[in-house]
């Protein structure tokens, strides 16, 4: 039976998953948003960077992020 993450391990892979569509968006984004984008999701506040860089990208392109 495979042990179960704990609280920090998920709150780390939720943060991993986010860099990763931040990467993608790269030259979507000013370096400062993205700066910003990726302290907010390493600081643990991935739902908020989510929906920062949704934000961002709705104004500019007219579509999600994800």
């Amino acid at each position: 039976m495979t042990p179960r993450p704990t609280h920090e391990a998920a709150r780390y892979l939720a943060a991993h998953k986010f860099l990763e569509t931040l990467k993608r968006h790269d030259g979507e984004i000013t370096r400062q948003e993205y700066k910003t984008l990726r302290g907010q999701a390493l600081n643990g506040d991935v739902e908020g960077a989510t929906k920062g860089l949704d934000t961002i990208l709705y104004g500019r392109c007219g579509r999600a992020a994800l």
